[in-house]
């Protein structure tokens, strides 16, 4: 009987498993060389991190104009601006002024 046992699957396994390995390996590096020219740009453009550049990013791909020049005129702040430019153009401007009056600001600026 012990002469119709088969090949051992246990090395198959770590076979397969060696190759993952190297493939996850190979995609971390690339996405830790990603990571670092996103830091170096944040660095280079005068940002904090990359994270301040992705929500730069995201207000200047998504927001209207009076969202853009409150956020250039210093009366909002990247955070608030790049969670308003999530918003429809609509929603946009009335959350820019609304969040403004709260503050105690009016701002007229281009729409």
């Amino acid at each position: 009987m012990g002469r119709y046992q088969g090949q051992r699957n246990d090395l198959l396994k770590s076979e397969s498993t060696s190759k993952k390995d190297k493939n996850t390996a190979s995609l971390s590096r690339k996405r830790d060389k990603f990571k670092r020219t996103d830091e170096k740009l944040a660095n280079l453009v005068g940002f904090k991190n990359k994270d301040a550049l992705h929500r730069a990013t995201k207000v200047y791909k998504k927001g209207i104009s009076i969202l853009i020049n409150a956020l250039n005129d210093e009366k909002i702040s990247l955070t608030k601006a790049a969670e308003f430019a999530g918003y429809s153009p609509n929603t946009q401007h009335k959350s820019i002024l609304e969040y403004l009056e709260l503050k105690g600001e009016s701002y007229v600026g281009t729409c």
